[in-house]
Protein backbone atom coordinates (compact mmCIF):
# COMPACT_ATOMS: atom_id res chain seq x y z
CA UNK A 1 0.00 0.00 0.00
CA UNK A 2 1.54 3.37 -1.25
CA UNK A 3 1.87 5.74 2.28
CA UNK A 4 0.03 8.82 1.51
CA UNK A 5 1.49 12.48 1.69
CA UNK A 6 1.34 15.85 0.04
CA UNK A 7 3.56 16.02 -3.23
CA UNK A 8 2.22 16.45 -7.05
CA UNK A 9 -0.82 17.28 -8.45
CA UNK A 10 -1.72 17.80 -12.23
CA UNK A 11 -5.06 19.61 -13.37
CA UNK A 12 -6.36 16.26 -13.71
CA UNK A 13 -5.46 14.13 -11.13
CA UNK A 14 -3.40 14.28 -8.26
CA UNK A 15 -0.66 11.16 -6.83
CA UNK A 16 -0.01 10.62 -3.21
CA UNK A 17 3.54 9.29 -1.91
CA UNK A 18 4.85 8.74 1.00
CA UNK A 19 5.43 11.02 3.66
CA UNK A 20 8.42 9.52 6.38
CA UNK A 21 6.72 10.43 9.44
CA UNK A 22 3.40 9.50 8.55
CA UNK A 23 4.82 6.15 6.93
CA UNK A 24 6.97 5.49 10.58
CA UNK A 25 3.46 5.80 12.51
CA UNK A 26 1.46 4.17 10.22
CA UNK A 27 3.77 0.91 9.72
CA UNK A 28 3.51 0.06 13.46
CA UNK A 29 -0.02 -0.27 12.65
CA UNK A 30 -1.43 -3.40 11.00
CA UNK A 31 -2.45 -3.39 7.17
CA UNK A 32 -6.30 -3.28 7.56
CA UNK A 33 -5.84 0.01 9.99
CA UNK A 34 -3.49 1.37 7.79
CA UNK A 35 -6.12 1.00 4.87
CA UNK A 36 -9.10 2.27 7.32
CA UNK A 37 -7.64 5.51 7.95
CA UNK A 38 -6.06 5.93 4.64
CA UNK A 39 -10.14 5.44 3.50
CA UNK A 40 -11.47 7.78 5.89
CA UNK A 41 -8.74 10.42 5.00
CA UNK A 42 -9.15 10.18 1.32
CA UNK A 43 -13.36 10.25 1.74
CA UNK A 44 -13.22 13.39 3.98
CA UNK A 45 -10.47 15.42 1.28
CA UNK A 46 -13.02 14.04 -1.62
CA UNK A 47 -15.76 15.75 0.81
CA UNK A 48 -14.17 19.14 0.07
CA UNK A 49 -13.95 18.87 -3.38
CA UNK A 50 -17.33 17.68 -3.85
CA UNK A 51 -18.79 20.32 -2.27
CA UNK A 52 -16.87 22.92 -4.10
CA UNK A 53 -17.90 21.28 -7.22
CA UNK A 54 -22.05 21.25 -6.38
CA UNK A 55 -21.40 24.86 -5.64
CA UNK A 56 -19.91 25.93 -8.74
CA UNK A 57 -22.10 23.35 -10.61
CA UNK A 58 -24.79 25.32 -12.99
CA UNK A 59 -28.37 25.47 -10.64
CA UNK A 60 -31.72 24.91 -12.82
CA UNK A 61 -32.80 22.37 -11.67
CA UNK A 62 -30.72 21.09 -9.08
CA UNK A 63 -30.41 17.14 -10.82
CA UNK A 64 -26.59 18.27 -12.04
CA UNK A 65 -25.29 19.12 -8.14
CA UNK A 66 -27.19 16.10 -6.91
CA UNK A 67 -25.24 13.87 -9.84
CA UNK A 68 -21.61 14.89 -8.05
CA UNK A 69 -21.04 12.33 -6.35
CA UNK A 70 -17.39 10.45 -4.79
CA UNK A 71 -15.89 7.31 -5.02
CA UNK A 72 -13.09 5.47 -3.01
CA UNK A 73 -11.41 2.03 -4.20
CA UNK A 74 -8.93 0.16 -3.75
CA UNK A 75 -6.77 -1.82 -6.56
CA UNK A 76 -5.49 -5.11 -5.93
CA UNK A 77 -1.87 -3.96 -5.90
CA UNK A 78 -2.73 -1.79 -2.31
CA UNK A 79 -3.42 1.55 -4.56
CA UNK A 80 -6.00 3.53 -3.28
CA UNK A 81 -8.01 5.68 -5.77
CA UNK A 82 -10.54 8.02 -4.86
CA UNK A 83 -12.85 10.45 -7.92
CA UNK A 84 -14.85 12.89 -7.89
CA UNK A 85 -17.31 12.24 -10.94
CA UNK A 86 -20.78 12.98 -12.15
CA UNK A 87 -23.07 10.04 -12.02
CA UNK A 88 -24.89 9.86 -15.63
CA UNK A 89 -26.84 6.95 -15.99
CA UNK A 90 -29.62 5.69 -13.89
CA UNK A 91 -32.13 7.72 -11.53
CA UNK A 92 -30.70 10.42 -10.28
CA UNK A 93 -28.08 10.76 -12.76
CA UNK A 94 -27.19 13.94 -15.30
CA UNK A 95 -26.60 12.28 -18.81
CA UNK A 96 -25.78 16.13 -20.32
CA UNK A 97 -23.19 16.99 -17.45
CA UNK A 98 -20.09 16.81 -20.01
CA UNK A 99 -21.86 19.64 -22.43
CA UNK A 100 -21.88 21.74 -19.63
CA UNK A 101 -18.90 21.06 -18.03
CA UNK A 102 -16.98 21.44 -21.72
CA UNK A 103 -19.66 22.90 -23.99
CA UNK A 104 -21.18 21.53 -26.86
CA UNK A 105 -24.82 21.07 -28.49
CA UNK A 106 -26.65 24.13 -27.37
CA UNK A 107 -24.70 25.33 -24.45
CA UNK A 108 -21.92 27.61 -26.07
CA UNK A 109 -20.26 28.51 -23.15
CA UNK A 110 -18.73 25.78 -20.95
CA UNK A 111 -18.57 25.96 -17.14
CA UNK A 112 -15.41 24.20 -16.12
CA UNK A 113 -17.04 23.52 -12.89
CA UNK A 114 -15.56 20.19 -12.02
CA UNK A 115 -12.40 21.49 -13.33
CA UNK A 116 -12.24 24.74 -11.32
CA UNK A 117 -13.19 22.92 -8.22
CA UNK A 118 -10.40 20.65 -8.74
CA UNK A 119 -8.02 23.88 -9.02
CA UNK A 120 -9.77 25.51 -6.07
CA UNK A 121 -9.85 22.66 -3.39
CA UNK A 122 -6.67 20.42 -4.44
CA UNK A 123 -4.66 22.07 -1.53
CA UNK A 124 -7.16 21.89 0.75
CA UNK A 125 -8.19 18.18 0.11
CA UNK A 126 -3.90 17.82 0.54
CA UNK A 127 -4.09 19.65 3.87
CA UNK A 128 -7.53 18.05 5.11
CA UNK A 129 -5.77 14.69 3.85
CA UNK A 130 -3.07 14.67 6.11
CA UNK A 131 -4.73 16.28 8.92
CA UNK A 132 -7.11 13.19 9.22
CA UNK A 133 -4.23 10.58 8.77
CA UNK A 134 -2.59 12.33 11.46
CA UNK A 135 -5.80 12.69 14.25
CA UNK A 136 -6.71 8.71 13.06
CA UNK A 137 -2.77 7.55 13.53
CA UNK A 138 -3.00 9.45 17.18
CA UNK A 139 -6.33 7.62 17.95
CA UNK A 140 -4.86 4.33 17.14
CA UNK A 141 -1.76 5.20 19.37
CA UNK A 142 -4.10 6.63 21.71
CA UNK A 143 -1.70 9.93 21.98
CA UNK A 144 -1.86 13.56 21.40
CA UNK A 145 -0.80 14.98 17.92
CA UNK A 146 0.45 18.85 17.85
CA UNK A 147 -2.09 20.77 16.20
CA UNK A 148 -4.89 18.11 15.93
CA UNK A 149 -7.63 17.50 18.32
CA UNK A 150 -7.33 16.25 21.52
CA UNK A 151 -8.53 12.89 21.79
CA UNK A 152 -10.58 11.16 24.69
CA UNK A 153 -10.42 7.07 24.43
CA UNK A 154 -13.72 6.14 24.63
CA UNK A 155 -12.93 3.05 27.05
CA UNK A 156 -11.41 5.25 29.71
CA UNK A 157 -10.40 3.80 33.11
CA UNK A 158 -11.35 7.70 34.91
CA UNK A 159 -14.92 8.46 35.52
CA UNK A 160 -16.05 11.48 33.99
CA UNK A 161 -17.44 14.32 36.14
CA UNK A 162 -19.95 16.78 35.02
CA UNK A 163 -19.30 19.96 36.91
Amino acid sequence: MSIPSLTAASTTGAWITGNKMIEKKLKKLSISVQRNIARKAMRNGLALMRKEARSLAPKRTGRLRKAIKTKVSLRPNGDMIGRVYIKTKGPGGAPYAHLVEWGGGTISNPHRFMTRAFEFTKDDFFEEFRRIMLIEIAKQANVKTPGSYPYTPLSSSRSVRKI
